[in-house]
């Protein structure tokens, strides 16, 4: 229904500061964030998952005890900046230790965690770490990540949990990404770019998959 979608709608993608914040321009604190805080009536706490990304995460930053009130099924995705105002820390302490940082925050947090950058990190509250194989400049442009988030969220719609959405998410955005690149070149990619090349990414998977299936019936 149009309730369900929009209660699966990433927060904080594609918003600034001031609009995402509040009615009252440009509040990142405490009473900007009351609709994040537990509000039965606000999407956070109605929809079945969960995905924060943006200015949804530099709310939480702002909150005492933010990650006590976390909704559960629920995926963070930030970059190294935005993770390291959720964690306090220098933003080149997030860069040299991403790996562990992920995993260790998942745990603490009790949500899976996406680290975007170079071989994006996506680590599970158990453990789990998964490790994307790309790294192109095609991705390193703004509203990547907003396409990002918009790939997860229509995974999480479909049933997917918060690890698996995130990996096959992230999977799907940076073969889009590596496709941009070979296409159009490394450098003057834009975010809309990525669009046309997901439903390309799907068939050959799918394509794929058919003919390893055709393969193994064979007598």
């Amino acid at each position: 229904t149009r309730q369900f979608v929009a209660q699966l709608l990433p927060a904080g993608a594609a918003r600034g500061r001031s609009d995402w914040t509040s009615n009252n321009k440009g509040n990142t604190g405490e009473e900007a964030t009351t609709g994040v805080k537990g509000s039965p009536s606000h999407p956070l706490t109605r929809s079945p998952a969960h995905l924060i990304d943006a200015d949804g995460l530099n709310c939480l930053a702002a909150l005492p005890d933010w990650p006590n009130r976390l909704p559960a099924r629920c995926v963070l995705t930030p970059h190294p900046a935005e993770m390291a105002r959720l964690c306090n820390l220098p933003v080149e302490e997030v860069v040299a230790h991403r790996w562990e940082l992920a995993s260790e925050r998942a745990a603490a947090w009790g949500c899976a965690v996406l680290l975007k950058g170079p071989y994006t990190v996506v680590a599970h509250p158990d453990g789990w770490l998964g490790v994307l194989p790309v790294a192109t400049p095609a991705l390193a442009t703004a509203g990547s990540g907003d396409v990002l988030s918009g790939v997860i969220g229509g995974l999480l719609a479909q049933g997917l949990d918060p690890f698996t959405a995130a990996c096959a998410g992230a999977y799907l955005h940076g073969q889009a990404g590596l496709r941009c690149e070979e296409t159009l070149g490394r450098a003057g990619v834009i975010a809309s770019d990525l669009l046309p090349q997901l439903p390309a990414v799907l068939h050959s998977l799918t394509a794929k998959e058919a003919a390893q299936e055709a393969a193994r019936s064979l007598p």
